[in-house]
């Protein structure tokens, strides 16, 4: 979102979820600038940067994520899409995310570059990729990368 401030991008959509009436729209923006305040306040600032409004906005989706799956176990289908829903939303606010041959590629860079060649390498080449790709790919995807090729370079 480097083209406009991420808290005005929201801020409009609230504005016009407000005017159309779309009460889900409306609750998740509102929990979101509610929690992206509350950062803020955590960091002594009066606004977060976008990168950090990313980082807080991708810890939300991973909970909504992990809270879906609580649910589905419970067989509390209204609350999983409740969650999926809200994940929906949250997700319009991150930058594009990597295709997985584009995150291949990142790992492959870093695994290079720090001359990993084994699993006990698996926390500096994790580190790296997260640090490159933040809010463009969620840990979970890049761990799975990360292994994945830290075994094709034990072969």
């Amino acid at each position: 979102m480097a083209q406009e401030n991420l808290h005005h991008k929201i801020n409009e959509d609230l504005r016009t979820a407000t005017k159309q009436k779309d009460a889900t729209v409306v609750r998740v923006l509102r929990f979101c600038k509610s929690i992206l305040d509350s950062a803020a306040k955590d960091l002594l600032k009066p606004e977060l940067s976008d990168e950090e409004a990313i980082k807080v906005i991708s810890k939300k989706i991973k909970q909504s994520r992990e809270a879906a799956e609580a649910f589905k176990a419970g067989n509390r289908q209204e609350l999983v899409q409740a969650e999926e829903e809200e994940v929906e939303i949250l997700i319009k606010y991150l930058p594009k995310q990597l295709s997985e041959d584009e995150l291949n590629a990142i790992v492959l860079e870093i695994v290079t570059e720090t001359g990993a060649n084994s699993a006990k390498d698996f926390g500096k080449v994790m580190g790296a990729v997260m640090r490159k790709v933040a809010g463009k790919a969620d840990g979970a995807t890049v761990k799975q990368a990360v292994e994945r090729n830290l075994q094709q370079e034990k072969k």
